[in-house]
């Protein structure tokens, strides 16, 4: 009569073990943190891009966005933003450099507001004799426009070199 080994086979411990794997995943998550940052701001360059360019008469474009994570905020420079058709000469909205971020002294009241800052701003309208040599339109459109790039409520607007411009031809 065969008897059977009430033994138990274990396979041999990992070589591999917890303690040895979480620095590599560490290292992983690390790697593709660094990544996402290095790669954040042309993806959203590349929104902004598309958002001002969906304008209905317009067209739009930003040259440079920064990230600065520890301050909550992004900058965007060059921004133009023009009249498609070309018959206004100069563009509607241009500026060197636009600095968004979070306003923390209102956060620590649980208010989450923001501040901008902008340098050297221009602002053209223009009156033609015709809607296409005319650029006064800044309708509900333009407000979304600014709601998607910052949705945020605006408390402190701090503007140096600006100017605006009205023609009337």
């Amino acid at each position: 009569m065969a008897t059977q080994d009430s033994r138990v086979i274990h396979a041999p411990p990992s070589r591999w073990g917890w303690s040895r794997r979480a620095p590599i995943w560490c290292f992983v998550v690390l790697a593709i943190l660094v990544i996402a940052r290095l790669c954040a701001p042309y993806a959203l360059r590349w929104v902004i891009n598309r958002r001002l360019n969906e304008i209905p008469n317009y067209s739009g474009h930003v040259d440079s966005v920064s990230l600065h994570l520890w301050r909550g905020a992004y900058r965007m420079g060059g921004l133009r933003i023009t009249k498609s058709g070309g018959k206004v000469p100069e563009p509607f909205v241009a500026a060197d450099s636009i600095d968004f971020s979070i306003y923390w002294r209102d956060l620590i009241h649980a208010r989450f507001v923001s501040q901008i800052y902008i340098k050297n701003i221009q602002l053209n309208f223009h009156r033609g004799k015709s809607d296409d040599e005319s650029q006064l339109n800044a309708d509900q459109r333009w407000q979304d426009v600014i709601h998607d790039l910052f949705p945020i409520d605006i408390t402190f607007l701090d503007v140096k070199g600006g100017v605006l411009r009205f023609v009337d031809s």
